[in-house]
């Protein structure tokens, strides 16, 4: 599955992928589950609390493990608001 396909079927856009593959954003809870269901994968795999999805995502679908692989990471590591003060 492409990125297109995902956008397509998930019905977030293109961009709003790219921009959390590049740690720009993180995904808002709607978004979230539109993808889940997509992947048919449970949200804490995909944020990367669980290591097994529900299915796996087939061999051919490099850029979406790639997505959930940057997504994952970038909401382990995401700085919650308030972080940086003292």
């Amino acid at each position: 599955m492409t990125y297109s396909q995902l956008s397509i079927l998930s019905g977030v856009s293109l961009s709003t992928l790219v921009n959390w593959k590049n740690g720009r954003t993180v995904p808002d809870l709607c978004c979230l589950i539109s993808v889940c269901n997509i992947l048919d994968a449970s949200i804490d795999w995909i944020i990367g609390l669980d290591e097994i999805a529900i299915n796996e995502p087939e061999d051919n679908a490099e850029d979406v493990q790639s997505v959930v692989s940057d997504t994952q990471h970038n909401v382990y590591y995401m700085q919650l608001p308030g972080d940086d003060e003292e």
